[in-house]
């Protein structure tokens, strides 16, 4: 184009509709090739669609995918809150060459709908991001109409929604539903191996050799025969942003001899420890008093002994007692000896956990029924006290034992390093403990077990 030579203002003007000319040109450009792009999917009587920007899984590919596509899109708050509850009919777990077409197609889904699907998670992450392991599940509606999609990444929850006949994408920091697994089974092999044969994933495997070492000698205690169920977590804490599978809630082993049984309680301040059903942790030992309204008499150290008048170390604590008064066992355990027992008369030992045991000595009488080997629970009644054996009166002598070695009663709890809740701790694990014993009676009662 020639300019001739003109004024000033008649140059200026000139300028101005020449740089409108350009910018609709531009307009124009980005309008056609925008319509060219969406259009390349509106016909559906293709054969052979272009599916290179679906691949979900390189031949080689097996990165984590970049953190800039988990941040940029926006989170509809509200979608997630609202999410209904609906019937999983379909999951699957991508392979190694899969395509996010090829799962939608094993779950039933057309090519059509496949394709619209893949554009909606797109804008949120790149379908060819998604890994080797990541998974799919398929929910419909109680009219059995299909109601939403469920991506599951390493480090994202996507979930694509069914809207007007169209599809809506949109990020979930955070599951909104945690699945369970209950699984029992006896074991047929060492604990290790029939547990791999059950599927007990790996770190449930090791988080309960963890709790239950504490307690049973695994070599010696656990036979074939023995009872193991576990409860546990298959999912992804995305708040974390890092996989967080099978958290476990429950274990229990139970042996001819003894039940260990943990339940996970997560406290105020995010610290997570496993205790018993007493609210007694992993490892430690909870004792009650052997007697009622427990007056010590003699308490344990060097004394002048009431008989012989000479300075002699006292092993244990004295309590005293009025005759028959009931003796109670303090913590579960097995009779190990029952009988006479020279200077302390009638006497009775117990094997707890842990290389622990407890004496009671001087008693009246025996429990009914006890005989060696015999199964006590804390608080069952084991004897009657009284004086028999060398004793200047009615009394309870106790010991605790620890490696064979007699240590104060006083100081157990400081020598064990015990850890147990009290107050209202204690009752707020209570309702964690009930939570979980409610779910597993619920599962039991609808026979919902995996084997």
């Amino acid at each position: 184009m020639i300019f001739k030579k003109t004024s000033k203002s008649k140059l200026f003007i000139n300028i101005i509709f020449l740089f409108i000319f350009i910018l609709s040109l531009i307009y124009l450009v980005f309008a056609l090739l925008n319509l060219f792009n969406f259009s390349k999917y509106e016909d559906t009587e293709l054969t052979k669609p272009n599916l290179t920007n679906y691949a979900i899984i390189d031949s080689l590919s097996d990165d984590e995918p970049s953190d800039q596509y988990l941040e940029d899109p926006q989170i509809n708050i509200e979608a997630i809150n609202n999410l209904e509850i609906n019937n999983l009919t379909g999951q699957e777990t991508f392979k190694k060459g899969e395509t996010l077409i090829d799962i939608l197609s094993r779950l039933g889904i057309d090519k059509k709908d496949s394709l619209k699907i893949a554009e909606a998670i797109s804008p949120i992450l790149p379908v060819h991001l998604i890994q080797i392991g990541d998974k799919l599940e398929l929910y419909n509606s109680t009219d059995g109409a299909l109601n939403k999609i469920i991506l599951i990444t390493k480090r994202s929850r996507i979930i694509v929604k069914v809207k007007n006949k169209n599809y809506v994408a949109d990020l979930i920091k955070q599951s909104p539903n945690i699945k369970f697994i209950y699984k029992e089974f006896l074991i047929d092999d060492n604990f290790f191996v029939s547990s791999q044969k059950n599927s007990i994933p790996l770190p449930v495997i090791n988080m309960a050799i963890n709790l239950h070492s504490k307690n049973l000698n695994f070599e010696r205690d656990i036979n074939p025969g023995t009872f193991a169920a576990f409860y546990f977590s298959d999912d992804i804490n995305l708040e974390l942003e890092k996989i967080e599978k099978n958290k476990l809630l429950y274990s229990s082993i139970k042996t001819n001899n003894t039940h260990s049984e943990y339940f996970r309680y997560e406290m105020e301040s995010n610290k997570t420890l496993f205790y018993d059903r007493n609210g007694v942790s992993s490892g430690s030992m909870k004792l009650i008093k052997p007697i009622n309204d427990a007056t010590i008499s003699s308490p344990y150290g060097m004394r002048i002994h009431p008989i012989s008048n000479e300075e002699k170390m006292h092993h244990g604590v004295d309590y005293a007692a009025d005759l028959n008064a009931p003796i109670y066992a303090v913590a579960d355990g097995i009779v190990d000896f029952i009988g006479e027992k020279g200077s302390f008369g009638k006497y009775i030992r117990l094997s707890h956990n842990n290389s622990v045991q407890s004496v009671y000595a001087h008693l009246n009488s025996f429990g009914q029924s006890l005989v060696k080997g015999s199964l006590v629970e804390q608080g069952d009644v084991i004897g009657y006290a009284g004086r028999t054996g060398l004793s200047t009166g009615v009394h309870l002598h106790f010991e605790i034992v620890i490696d064979k070695k007699r240590i104060n009663p006083d100081k157990f709890d400081e020598i064990r390093n015990n850890e147990y809740l009290e107050g209202e701790e204690l009752k707020k694990f209570y309702r964690q403990r009930d939570k979980i014993n409610n779910e597993l009676n619920g599962i039991l009662k609808s026979k919902e077990i995996k084997y």
